[in-house]
């Protein structure tokens, strides 16, 4: 009778420990249905993100196509009217010259505002 009760403690542990292990692992489905709306709120709202990048950016180069056309446009017709003056004698050349590169200078600071988007900025720049 002395052999059948260890055997029989040993049945119960072994279930103690079946049922405790069932015990520590019933969170797992638990905590993944309440996790998965989450997660995929989560997902929702960085493809939102993007999507909003997206047309943000696809706006934002169709103005500066815009607005690249029209001051070329406008800058040429000074470059010409001011050419046309200057071979007339009615300006010195020193100031087409003077023009000539104050526009220069001004295209190279808009091709320079056309890399960097304007809502990209350094965080160490207002320091």
């Amino acid at each position: 009778m002395n052999n059948e009760q260890p055997a029989d403690n040993d049945d119960k542990t072994q279930k103690d420990k079946l049922n405790s292990s069932q015990a520590n692992t019933e969170w797992i489905p638990i905590l993944i249905n309440s996790v998965t709306p989450l997660a995929k709120e989560y997902v929702d709202l960085q493809k939102s993100k993007f999507d909003y990048k997206v047309k943000r950016d696809e706006r934002a180069s169709q103005h500066n196509r815009k607005l690249i056309f029209s001051l070329l446009l406008f800058l040429g017709a000074i470059i010409g009217i001011s050419s046309l003056l200057t071979f007339y004698g009615k300006v010195s050349g020193d100031a087409l010259l003077f023009m000539i590169g104050v526009i220069v200078g001004y295209i190279i600071t808009m091709i320079q505002g056309l890399i960097y988007e304007p809502w990209q900025y350094d965080e160490n720049e207002g320091d």
